[in-house]
């Protein structure tokens, strides 16, 4: 999640960025385990997100441990549903993480229509912490990020900001690297982008960005 905020220079509520906080902690919770998944009902095409072995109070930061004890008292949802609750709570858990880190403060939204459902966005600080975040969505590109890198550069490339992060990559050559690495990754982090680029195909033929 902070690696998915750092990398594209922020979060300001419009198209471009609309689910990073969300699913980028959707994404947080999946690696580290604060939700399991299952699969249910006719062909088993439904996925379930359930709590993980994690003890949320033992989550690595505050927003995963919000999210854990949410999985936790909740009632049962997909992953679409808790995108959409996570879109409730995750800007303000993201913002204040990154401000209580010193690399981001608040801002007005660029976009108008962003102001109409969000009254703040993000921006990144922290020029080191970006240039930190920018060699690790590169090493994930090249083949050589970590399952962290892998799983949130994808969700850059899901939100169609990948081509901005890193410009002098193709972006063909790029999601090729990065889905041929999917299978790496824990089943709830692999649901999860299975479920964003299957918003960004929606988009595409939506006409969206």
């Amino acid at each position: 999640m902070l690696l998915a905020a750092k990398s594209s220079g922020g979060w300001h509520g419009d198209q471009a960025t609309e689910v990073l906080p969300s699913a980028g902690l959707l994404l947080d919770g999946a690696l580290t385990g604060a939700f399991s998944v299952q699969r249910q009902g006719w062909f088993r095409r439904t996925v379930t997100v359930h709590p993980g072995d994690m003890n949320p109070a033992l989550a690595p930061d505050q927003a995963v441990r919000d999210l854990a004890r949410r999985v936790h008292e909740a009632t049962l949802g997909t992953v679409w549903t808790w995108l959409e609750r996570a879109a409730v709570f995750a800007p303000d858990l993201v913002c204040r993480e990154l401000e209580t880190a010193g690399v981001a403060h608040r801002c007005t939204p660029r976009d108008w229509r962003a102001r109409l459902v969000n009254d703040f966005g993000m921006d990144i600080d922290d020029t080191q912490a970006h240039r930190h975040a920018l060699q690790r969505v590169l090493d994930a590109v090249e083949g050589r990020g970590n399952q962290s890198d892998v799983a949130l550069t994808l969700l850059l490339d899901a939100q169609n900001v990948l081509p901005h992060v890193v410009p002098a990559v193709s972006r063909r050559r790029a999601r090729r690297q990065l889905l041929a690495r999917v299978h790496e990754l824990p089943t709830p982090a692999r649901e999860v982008v299975d479920m964003m680029q299957s918003w960004r195909h929606r988009r595409e033929m939506e006409g969206g960005d």
